[in-house]
């Protein structure tokens, strides 16, 4: 039933009193409901002195919901229970004897339940077996029945989740949560009324845990509950996953939202008017495929844990490791595994040990029991706590000779990691520590004594409070005042028997509880109470009159005694009261202003909205412009590119009319040179009958026919672009724009660079609401403060948190916008500097000039190129004719002089090698035969001199027109800025190599 509201007021009073009294009347209650507030209370109360009272309270009333049931009763449950024999009985004997080990508190066999529950089979017994585990277990048992949440029968499931509720810790609602999805009914009811059984706040606090978890289970789950916490910070939480790579992620955050957003939720509307349509869901063969083809989503966390370690200074490396680690949660635990054999520093590997063991993972396990063995004290130390924080039965007993290792930390570990173990005593341990006479000893054995909390060793503290260390004495005191808090009781110790101190039992406390919370009409007391209330009537009967008179007496002497205890029981109360009224004056007075910010900060909200509507008219103008201006930027480019071509084609021109000037150069000194060594040698022919021996060398003639193979290619080359050129021209011509072309596309450039101006309101107006979030984001934080101060479970802090998460997130999109904003300013004024047309108008000028210069010369080269071809053909030919008569003069004298050298051989060699020069370097192509070559020494020098006379004449013409064109160029070449070269033209040719030589 749910809890009454004057319970659930004192719950929520700031006072310890109030919250007694509540724990009071939750422990007469002694419902579900109860359970589940007063383990709420034990976990995240601010009093140790309240947490203590409601663990108490929680440990009575457990036992008291034990029901009692004739057919449990009816079962005779065997001394020594083992697994064997429950395993050796039926489905109905199994059951029967549970309810009979849950109705007689029979923690005693929790070992053996534990030790057949992975055997188990049966769904029935496997559903009351995990119960049993719940009602006698503890927290470290919650890692056998959470795998229980995801068994396929309905009903494990369902008593998983109330066995769960048992062990009494918050932090398992968090693996409950998923189930509120579950196919079965029961199984969402339980799950649901977990859910609900949590103050809100609470319950918040656990959803930001599982969301921050790193397990995609617990955030799928978590973003699913949140859907029922109407609020912007519901909404806040759940934005970070629209972007999520997983896909059950995604979904997930936009079905959440979308419902927000359809109760109202101000951020949840925002988010939502930016997601896409929902689009019918695909068929299940393609989401099957589609979801093979998913690339993994990027281990962010794992690779920042391992450039953790790879950190050089090693209290740095601590904490990334342990921050890292802590966001990882159990996916940390193989890196930190894998990496312990490479950390040299003994500090890291404690802090390890730890971490390993706060993840409560038994595959750390191994490697926690080697580090028993490490040669650090700190180390094994860590490594004893972690172990006995994992609580595995096996390696606990690994825990017991270090009950007596010489290091007190290892000692002082070891015995608070097996104070539960069955079999185990750790009393001499401890009674060791506290009579050695060593300081660090007596120390860890304080530390440890409270940490137990058990009354049987508080001798031991009082007898630590005469040290002779001071440290020590420190140490108790404030341990004993810690434990006097809690309720706990010191006497003086006995100075001859050495009695232990009387202190408070269960019962004590369970009688305390309920007089906190007064006595109820509805119940009676136990049976002991009933018992002394009759045997005091039937005593009464025998009393006589004069007995009577007495009691009188004594009854009006006790109340002259109590009116002064009256009196100060009253101030006491006049005193409460005025505490009170105080407290609810400090209430309102931090309500009000907790009101003020809330008023101010969602005005300050609202306006968010307004601004960022503002940049995005002031963008959108600009996107506008800049489409229209990127026409006219595609415009310009397609203007530039014909005015280029125009430019490189006037450049080829005057490129073609240069190689065609060297070729004519070339040709024309060798025609020369040709023609004042055979005129010289007809000289020579009477006096001299080998004019050329001696003169003209065969390596000087085939170097020039070598030559000539490159005229030969920029003569070809030339034609080739002379044929096309007429076509080129006129396309140049025609492709080139007009100047007001360019100066139309301009004027949109122009205007482009008048839209900048609408940026700056919009700029300035995020600017302010950015400064005036932070401001109302401080007051806001200055509220909560106070009204935490003044009632830390009040309403409105949830308010004020949504509120000031809501305010971050609306400051982060200003910033984003304004980052977008401005790109976008950056992007047109980049396009309007763009847009400047001197310098591409000036281009023109020069393009339709050089078509223009030309224009005229082009008529003229197309006859050039054949003329040239015509000289060096009768070049070629003299050179070769002329090489052949060198070379029968160099056999001739070389026969008179050697008759060993085959000559035969260097003939016919040479004149191979003639005949392939002559077929590359001849510009008409001619070809000639060895036969044809051999004859060349023969050829009358006068009929050689005829046909060098010939080319001459060709030259000259060629000459001629090279002169024209070169003056056509020149009279343009100031206007087009032609780079013409006329000087090869008129200038004397230079001497040749075969020139000088001869």
């Amino acid at each position: 039933m749910p809890i009454d509201e004057l319970v659930e007021s004192f719950l929520k009073s700031p006072d310890e009193q109030d919250r007694k009294k509540a724990i009071g009347a939750l422990f007469r209650t002694a419902d579900r409901d109860s359970v589940i507030a007063l383990q709420q209370i034990a976990e995240i109360d601010e009093s140790l002195e309240v947490r203590f009272y409601a663990r108490k309270a929680l440990a009575a009333v457990k036992s008291m919901r034990r029901p009692k049931t004739e057919e449990a009763a009816a079962v005779i449950i065997p001394e020594s229970l083992d697994a064997e024999m429950f395993m050796s009985l039926d489905e109905g004997q199994k059951c029967a004897l549970l309810k009979a080990l849950i109705d007689q508190n029979r923690a005693d066999s929790l070992k053996c339940l534990l030790a057949v529950m992975p055997a188990e089979q049966n769904p029935r017994v496997l559903a009351t077996l995990v119960i049993a585990i719940g009602v006698f277990g503890t927290l470290v048992e919650c890692r056998v029945l959470i795998p229980c949440l995801s068994h396929r029968d309905a009903r494990v499931r369902a008593n998983t989740i109330e066995a769960l509720e048992m062990l009494g810790n918050l932090k398992l609602f968090a693996y409950i949560f998923p189930l509120l999805e579950d196919p079965d009914n029961r199984v969402r009811a339980n799950a649901a009324r977990s859910l609900k059984s949590i103050e809100p706040f609470t319950s918040f606090r656990l959803l930001q845990a599982m969301i921050s978890s790193g397990k995609i289970a617990f955030q799928a789950s978590a973003i699913f509950v949140l859907r029922c916490f109407e609020s912007d910070a519901s909404a806040a939480l759940v934005a970070p996953f629209l972007d999520n790579p997983h896909e059950e992620l995604r979904h997930k955050s936009e079905q959440t939202l979308r419902m927000l957003a359809n109760k109202g939720v101000s951020r949840a509307v925002e988010l939502v008017a930016s997601l896409p349509v929902p689009v019918e869901p695909a068929a299940a063969g393609e989401i099957i495929q589609e979801i093979s083809d998913q690339p993994e989503p990027e281990q962010d966390g794992s690779f920042r844990l391992e450039q953790a370690f790879a950190i050089q200074d090693s209290r740095e490396r601590l904490e990334v490791i342990e921050k890292e680690s802590v966001q990882l949660g159990d996916k940390a635990v193989e890196p930190l595994i894998s990496y312990l054999d490479r950390e040299p520093d003994p500090l890291v590997v404690g802090k390890i040990y730890i971490l390993l063991g706060r993840l409560y993972e038994p595959r750390a396990l191994p490697c926690l029991l080697a580090g028993l063995r490490h040669k650090d004290d700190r180390c094994r130390a860590n490594a004893v706590e972690a172990i006995g924080m994992i609580g595995e039965p096996n390696s606990l007993s690994e825990l017991v000779p270090f009950l007596e290792d010489p290091h007190n930390r290892v000692r002082g570990n070891a015995i608070l990691a097996l104070r539960s173990v069955t079999g185990v005593d750790i009393s001499k341990p401890l009674q060791d520590l506290a009579d050695s006479s060593e300081e660090l000893y007596q120390r860890t054995a304080v530390y440890a004594l409270s940490e137990l909390q058990r009354v049987e060793y508080f001798p031991l503290l009082q007898k630590l409070s005469k040290s002779s260390f001071q440290i020590v004495r420190k140490n108790v005191q404030t341990a004993v005042n810690a434990l006097k808090k809690a309720g706990y009781y010191f006497p003086e110790l006995s100075t001859e028997g050495g009695a232990g101190p009387a202190v408070k039992d269960d019962g004590e406390i369970v009688d305390l509880i309920i007089n906190m919370a007064g006595k109820s009409s509805g119940r009676s007391r136990k049976s002991g109470g009933a018992g002394v209330s009759n045997s005091a009537s039937s005593a009464h009967k025998l009393v006589a009159p004069g007995s009577r008179r007495l009691n009188s007496i004594a009854v009006a002497v006790a109340l002259i005694i109590l009116i002064p205890a009256i009196l100060a029981v009253a101030k006491l109360a006049m005193d409460y009261n005025n505490e009170l009224a105080v407290k609810a004056a400090v209430v309102e007075t931090a309500l009000n202003h907790a009101q003020n910010a809330l008023k101010k900060g969602r005005a300050v909200f609202d306006e968010i909205s307004v601004v960022m509507n503002q940049v995005t008219e002031s963008q959108a103008a600009f996107e506008r412009e800049c489409a229209v201006v990127a026409v006219a930027q595609k415009k310009l480019e397609k203007i530039r590119s014909a005015i280029d071509s125009a430019l490189a084609l006037t450049a080829a021109v005057t490129d073609t009319f240069r190689s065609l000037q060297n070729a004519h150069q070339v040709i024309d000194k060798n025609c020369h040179d040709l023609l004042t060594m055979v005129g010289e040698a007809r000289k020579m022919l009477s006096e001299k009958p080998r004019p050329f021996t001696g003169v003209v060398e065969i390596k000087q003639l085939k170097a020039e026919l070598e030559s000539l193979v490159t005229v030969k290619a920029d003569i070809e080359e030339a034609i080739a672009f002379i044929a096309k050129l007429p076509a080129s021209l006129q396309r140049a011509q025609s492709d080139l724009p007009k100047a007001t072309e360019i100066e139309q596309e301009q004027a949109r450039f122009k205007k482009l660079s008048e839209v900048l101006p609408l940026a700056d309101k919009p700029l300035a107006s995020l600017d302010a609401l950015q400064a005036s979030i932070g401001d109302e984001s401080a007051r806001i934080g200055e509220a909560e403060e106070a009204l935490i101060r003044a009632n830390p479970r009040h309403k409105v802090l949830e308010e004020l948190s949504a509120l000031k998460t809501s305010l971050f997130d609306g400051r982060n999109r200003l910033q984003k916008c304004r980052e977008s904003l401005l790109a976008a300013i950056k992007a047109t004024v980049d396009l309007a500097r763009s847009g400047n047309p001197s310098e591409l108008l000036t281009d023109l000028n020069t393009a339709v000039a050089g078509l223009e210069a030309v224009a005229k010369p082009a008529t003229l080269l197309p006859d050039i190129p054949g003329m040239l071809s015509k000289s060096q053909a009768s070049v070629v030919r003299a050179l070769a004719i002329l090489h052949q008569k060198v070379l029968a003069e160099t056999v001739s004298v070389g026969i008179e002089a050697d008759f060993t050298t085959n000559w035969d051989s260097v003939v016919s060699s040479e004149s191979e090698r003639i005949v392939t020069l002559y077929g590359n370097a001849h510009a008409l192509n001619g070809r000639v035969s060895v036969e044809d070559v051999s004859g060349f020494s023969n050829i009358d020098l006068i009929d050689l001199d005829d046909e060098l006379q010939a080319a001459a004449v060709i030259i000259t013409n060629t000459t001629a027109y090279l002169s024209n064109v070169s003056a056509f160029l020149e009279t343009a070449s100031s206007e087009a800025a032609l780079p013409v070269d006329s000087g090869a033209v008129k200038g004397e040719p230079e001497k040749s190599a075969t020139a000088s030589g001869s």
